[in-house]
């Protein structure tokens, strides 16, 4: 089971000595209880599928070394750093970068907003509102995201869909795409592809 496995990656990190030993104490405590939860819990999928994105986080949480962040936060950094860095100082796109990835969940999701937002804005506008829109409730929704982005881009402009691609994948959980790929044809017999995707993404929320 995934969520066992993430259990086992939790208690195997290594402890900084700059860490507080009762509070790492306090983290080793939950990870047991939650490796013994895990072997009779009668959570459905998709709740074990919510644990499991939860504990991604805690696992990213605990590899940050002293602030200094990982690669992915790095790879976050030169990216958005480059494009700052079009329209103003190295000083202003550093700030400009640090503070977008500091809200930015999934780089890939921030690259294929980026690119969609750059078609009709600057290079610094279109960062400023892909960052704003590949939040933490994005994380792993990328294949979801484009799913509904070529839809609504049949009826929508490519920021627009962007943005509303961005903003569904919000409230449907990572394994939604199956529902919307179900759902999607059958309203789309009747209806314009972005009336369809709507009554799809609303469908699938409400079954989550």
């Amino acid at each position: 089971m995934k969520v066992l496995s993430m259990i086992f990656v939790v208690l195997s990190l290594s402890v900084s000595a700059l860490a507080s030993q009762q509070q790492v104490e306090k983290i080793r405590n939950l990870a047991n209880n939650i490796k013994s939860l895990v072997s009779i819990t009668e959570a459905s999928d998709d709740q074990l599928s919510e644990a499991e994105d939860k504990l991604r986080e805690v696992i990213q949480l605990l590899n940050q070394q002293d602030g200094s962040g990982d690669d992915s936060s790095t790879a976050c950094f030169e990216f958005a750093y480059e494009k700052y860095f079009q329209s103003m100082s190295s000083a202003s796109a550093t700030d400009k970068a640090m503070a977008a990835c500091k809200i930015t969940g999934d780089l890939e999701v921030l690259q294929f907003l980026y690119e969609k937002h750059f078609q009709s804005k600057s290079a610094a506008s279109a960062m400023d509102t892909a960052s704003q829109e590949a939040t933490r409730a994005t994380r792993g929704k990328l294949e979801m995201i484009k799913f509904i982005y070529d839809k609504y881009f049949q009826n929508s402009s490519a920021t627009t869909s962007a943005t509303k691609a961005a903003v569904a994948v919000v409230n449907l959980k990572r394994n939604s795409l199956n529902c919307l790929q179900s759902l999607y044809p059958k309203y789309f017999q009747t209806m314009s592809a972005s009336s369809a995707m709507d009554k799809a993404i609303l469908s699938c929320s409400s079954t989550n």
